[in-house]
């Protein structure tokens, strides 16, 4: 709350920027439900994930300690992502670092007051 962020961790450990060695610590955090399916193999023998984000579907946006549920859209490779709120307005995000993550369903966005 004092610095108006979101500090990110990953397996509960404190995520660094490698530059810095400070938390990475975005002041807006999206999470948009986007359709996931199986790649191309690499190397070892895992398959990659690819996430569609061509079209629309939901999106929950984090930011000065609350949470926005909308839409995100976008119609083509080169367009910009836009996100809406219920009423179909624009959301607008704060300035600073954005932090963007893929869910593949609204209910892996868990998060506590």
């Amino acid at each position: 709350a004092a610095t108006n962020s979101y500090n990110r961790s990953e397996d509960g450990t404190p995520q660094t920027d490698a530059n810095t060695n400070q938390q990475i610590s975005p002041k807006v955090v999206i999470a948009m439900v986007v359709p996931e399916s199986q790649g191309a193999l690499d190397a070892t023998g895992a398959y990659y994930s690819n996430y569609n984000v061509i079209g629309s579907g939901p999106v929950d946006v984090f930011q000065d300690g609350t949470v926005t549920t909308g839409q995100w859209t976008k119609s083509s490779m080169t367009s910009q992502i836009t996100f809406t709120d219920a009423s179909g307005q624009p959301i607008k995000l704060n300035p600073g670092q954005t932090w963007l993550t893929a869910v593949i369903s609204a209910s892996d966005i868990v998060y506590a007051p």
